[in-house]
């Protein structure tokens, strides 16, 4: 059995089965005081020094294809005789809870299968910071069924086969889930689209001749002797630009792990996506096509995706001490009843608001205008190349919810486009990317000279700085703004998982579509 159970989620399922489930299957996770203590707690021990006596290693990666489980060691005591597993606590517990105990059991299993080790020369030792006690945990026949038996009902909760009830106990209102999982009316309906904490990244690789392999758990990238592994749970999306090779077990943990592979030329045209296994939700798949087809939900919404376009493209030129009234181009989406002339207004709305966007762009750049294929100048070169990323991630968002990016409705459907992703990304160009453009050429942190131009005339943006735009993009979409459906301030990159998933609750027909706008 190939290892697909993080060994941490072991603690979590015996807690509560149900808060597993909420976890791992459903991906809703949230902090509370007890879970930011505890991982202080480790942080602080981690940073203690080894003695002569033994030798401490840190943050070592195991797994176990018996059990199917993986994970991370935090502390690990190697002495000529013994090597000691340690586990650090915060509860105040007089004896060890059982827990506790199955999940350490598991990292020494881990351990042991990892480094063809002796079990007999493995111990554990589970440490309780508040009530400083410590226990040495061993193995035993009993733990090791317990532990087999967890596996298996573990492996049943992740294939579907079985959801756990939601149960009240007393230990429930500590639970960091607890308004999620036994919420008021009022929360309810913030539930159906409000995200996890969202602890994963896409990759992007922007050098060319790179290798991408793998090693355990982990992506292995090398460029020459230069090499960065990267833990394949910390990851979304693997975004390459240019040359580059990749091993056939790489695309295995990217496909197992649901991680789409998105290729693109050095430029930022976007070749090819090697997609993991796609949703078997095929009843949402099936309401989404009817709904491509349904002429008064595919005109409904357009005219609120382009809406929240408009709006956003307006309030950002106001921002910017620029008089603007888009109040006509919005009155004619009330109108119109036909699908073309709904995208003319959005075409017309988008052409009048680069002409005073491009009245912010400083003398020494040149723009004239939106032109996208190829691009005439620099500043058309980053907007083109940062729209490519933005579309990157929200494609990558889609698939990991579920939804199929290739049928869209203000985009129409063309062989090989993600219609979806152009659709659900319009109203974040201005905030997300336009904001950004003008940033770092004010700020000179993008510069004329990293720019090159082809023999053709086409202008584009230098390896070096491509990676520069990116970073700034990426302090961009983690930046907290107010989510009124909500109600709460969250990262950018939340609000637009929040927007794919109501998207996915209105072709359900479970709630309505409401596009995200900023404020004045």
């Amino acid at each position: 059995m190939s290892p697909e159970i993080p060994i941490y989620s072991i603690n979590a399922y015996l807690y509560c089965k149900y808060r597993y489930y909420l976890e791992e299957i459903v991906g809703l996770s949230r902090e509370n005081k007890h879970i930011t203590k505890g991982a202080l707690i480790n942080e602080i021990k981690t940073k203690k020094s080894s003695t002569k006596n033994w030798k401490k290693i840190k943050k070592i990666f195991v797994a176990s294809e018996k059990f199917g489980i993986y994970g991370y060691i935090d502390n690990i005591v190697k002495t000529p005789e013994k090597t000691k597993i340690v586990e650090v606590k915060k509860g105040k517990s007089i004896k060890p809870f059982e827990s506790d105990v199955i999940q350490l059991v598991a990292y020494m299993m881990a351990y042991c299968e990892t480094y063809s080790e002796k079990p007999e020369n493995i111990s554990g030792i589970l440490k309780y910071e508040g009530s400083k006690k410590t226990f040495r945990i061993h193995f035993t026949e009993k733990r090791l069924k317990k532990l087999y038996d967890i596996t298996r009902d573990i492996q049943k909760i992740k294939n579907g086969t079985y959801i756990p009830s939601s149960m009240y106990t007393k230990k429930c209102k500590e639970c960091s889930l607890f308004e999620i999982c036994q919420p008021s009316e009022k929360e309810k309906s913030k539930m159906k689209i409000m995200p996890s904490k969202f602890d994963k990244e896409p990759i992007f690789i922007f050098k060319h001749g790179v290798f991408i392999g793998k090693s355990g758990e982990n992506f292995q990238i090398s460029y020459g002797e230069e090499k960065v592994s990267i833990p394949s749970y910390k990851i979304y999306s693997l975004n390459i630009f240019g040359i580059f090779s990749i091993s056939k077990q790489a695309i295995e943990l990217a496909s197992k792990n649901n991680i789409p592979i998105i290729i693109n030329s050095s430029y930022g045209k976007n070749i090819s996506v090697i997609t993991p296994y796609f949703s078997k939700n095929n009843f949402l798949r099936i309401k989404h096509l009817k709904k491509v087809e349904n002429t008064e939900f595919k005109m409904e919404l357009t005219r609120k995706i382009i809406y929240g376009k408009i709006k956003n493209m307006e309030i950002f030129l106001k921002k910017k001490k620029i008089k603007i009234n888009f109040l006509k181009y919005k009155k004619a989406l009330l109108k119109e009843k036909e699908i073309g002339k709904l995208r003319g207004i959005e075409g017309a709305a988008t052409k009048e608001y680069f002409e005073y966007y491009k009245k912010l762009i400083p003398e020494n750049f040149t723009f004239k205008g939106r032109k996208r294929r190829p691009p005439t100048d620099e500043i058309n070169s980053l907007l083109s190349f940062g729209y490519t990323i933005l579309y990157n991630i929200v494609y990558s968002l889609i698939l990991s919810i579920g939804v199929d990016p290739y049928f869209g409705f203000l985009h129409t459907t063309q062989y090989g486009r993600a219609s979806l992703a152009l659709d659900l990304m319009e109203e974040f160009r201005t905030l997300l990317i336009d904001s950004v453009v003008l940033s770092v050429i004010n700020k000179k942190i993008i510069k004329k000279k990293d720019f090159k131009k082809d023999v053709s005339g086409a202008i584009f943006i230098s390896q070096s700085a491509k990676k520069i735009f990116v970073e700034q993009i990426f302090k961009r979409i983690k930046k907290k703004h107010y989510y009124k459906p909500a109600k709460i301030s969250i990262e950018y990159i939340r609000i637009i998982e929040a927007q794919i998933r109501m998207f996915q609750k209105a072709i359900l027909d479970e709630m309505e579509y409401i596009p995200f706008t900023i404020e004045r």
